[in-house]
């Protein structure tokens, strides 16, 4: 037999090859028994348990997130197309000033209820830590 034919001999039918224990597979005999009363399930029940907790920080931080997000930047929904139309109108007749346009993120069922375009126009551009002082409730 050539030494080749030695490298890719086929294995024997029957043959069970050794292999050495993976890191989670080692553990010392105190562990094993049942006297001690601790075996490997109180180790993973308590990575279960770390892992929970850190999938419901990460959820926490990030709505915690959003929600500051949406205080700082969040706005009432764009006004509709006629009362845009009407604070037009009204701004080339002079009878109503420009508003600077910025950014803000329109949050749906945020409106103004007031049927005066101009004030639904003003409105479109506040964002909420704006409206806490007419709305906050005090």
């Amino acid at each position: 037999m050539s030494a080749h034919e030695t490298e890719t001999a086929v294995e024997e039918p029957g043959r069970v090859e050794e292999r050495e224990p993976l890191a989670d597979e080692t553990s010392t005999a105190a562990e094993q028994s049942p006297a001690s009363g601790r075996g490997s399930s109180g180790r993973n029940w308590r990575r279960v348990v770390k892992r929970v907790a850190i999938g419901v920080g990460i959820t926490v931080f990030a709505l915690v997130g959003i929600a500051a997000l949406l205080y700082s930047f969040g706005g009432m929904e764009r006004p509709t197309p006629e009362y845009r139309a009407a604070y037009d109108q009204m701004v080339t007749q002079g009878t109503a000033a420009p508003i600077e346009r910025r950014f803000v993120i329109p949050i749906p069922g945020c409106r103004c209820h007031s049927g005066d375009p101009v004030q639904q126009v003003q409105h479109s551009v506040y964002r909420l830590n704006e409206c806490v002082s007419c709305h906050g409730g005090s």
